[in-house]
């Protein structure tokens, strides 16, 4: 982020969308964009039947932005992209496909969120495979601050998520350290989203702990499968795969795919 901050030095800052009428003219712009990247830029096969108005139909009516200073609303009012594919693509494509799946197993709707690992470990995971492949390019550069910042997000949920189950900090104390790791003060011990989140923590243990475990979980298959593949490996026949392989966790995806007994020795 420090790197990218120096590179962003002499330009100005992100405008910010402070009314409804931009903020959803952004949220438009931006979700009919990343599918037309997305297809055009051979990333992943987007089906016709993916359309932006299955998340936000500007013909619906649009309900009021909320006045709260939390994290994701500071992150999106500047660039909304990241925010909002880790959503769309992430969350609703994955919605539409189990929808579409009848294969018993790899497409129910698990008891207790069990598949929450992979669901929020793929989401998570695209904010920054995005960025990196180019959906941030011909946006204002300093959107890429952003997505180091979501990042910086992801942590400040999970470490206190972490020190509470062991006993290590109490309620009071994961606000507080929560704050702490969000960089320029932009979320505070006492933010609606602080408390909300830890509060989720509480009911949910490891929920954020496993937002960040199961992003590293699908780098790590990323990883594992270029390597095996070489000049061979192709992203969208590797994402294409990956999804296909259903609300599994990840380490059964991995198996799948690689062919690698490691992991599911553990399991046996």
């Amino acid at each position: 982020m420090k790197l990218e901050e120096h590179r962003n030095r002499k330009l100005p800052p992100l405008e910010i969308a402070d009314t409804a009428e931009e903020y959803y003219r952004r949220l438009d712009q931006a979700l009919n964009y990343v599918l037309e990247f997305l297809r055009d830029e051979e990333i992943m096969t987007i089906p016709d039947w993916l359309k932006a108005e299955d998340y936000s139909d500007p013909s619906e009516p649009r309900r009021p932005l909320q006045s709260e200073n939390t994290i994701d609303h500071r992150a999106r009012e500047r660039e909304i992209l990241p925010g909002e594919t880790h959503e769309f693509i992430g969350h609703l494509f994955d919605g539409r496909r189990q929808e579409r799946d009848n294969r018993p197993i790899r497409s129910v709707d698990r008891r207790f969120n069990m598949d929450w690992i992979r669901s929020e470990g793929w989401a998570a995971g695209l904010e920054e495979l995005l960025m990196h492949v180019g959906v941030l390019d011909e946006r204002p550069r300093r959107g890429r601050e952003i997505e180091y910042l979501m990042n910086a997000s992801h942590m400040s949920l999970s470490l206190p998520d972490l020190k509470m189950h062991a006993n290590q900090i109490d309620f009071t104390e994961a606000r507080r350290l929560c704050a702490e790791i969000m960089p320029y003060e932009w979320s505070h011990k006492d933010d609606f989203m602080v408390w909300y989140e830890q509060q989720s923590n509480l009911r949910f243990p490891a929920f954020h702990t496993g937002v960040v475990m199961g992003k590293a979980q699908f780098m790590k298959l990323f990883r594992e499968r270029a390597m095996q593949l070489g000049d061979k490996f192709v992203l969208r026949d590797f994402l294409d795969e990956f999804l296909a392989a259903g609300m599994i966790p990840i380490s059964l995806t991995r198996w799948e795919m690689t062919g690698y007994e490691d992991e599911i020795k553990k399991l046996w």
